[in-house]
């Protein structure tokens, strides 16, 4: 892989992120799968605990911290 691959995968990474948050910014929506919530950054489940103290989380404890501190 060269210098031009890498680049052309970080950009497609960076218009995919981009294209997430804008979604979340047009109605915080979260990533259901049938009954289940996944984060929106990592795809893993959120757990009910999360859910149950912050109903319409969308990222998982380790994901929105990461948001917060302005590294994702």
């Amino acid at each position: 892989m060269d210098d031009i691959d890498r680049a052309q995968q970080l950009e497609q990474s960076h218009r995919e992120r981009s294209i997430k948050n804008a979604r979340i910014a047009e109605g915080h929506q979260q990533n259901k799968i049938g009954d289940r919530i996944f984060c929106i950054d990592c795809d893993t489940e959120i757990p009910d605990e999360r859910l149950e103290a912050s109903p319409h989380a969308c990222r998982c404890i380790s994901c929105q911290e990461s948001h917060e501190l302005g590294w994702t």
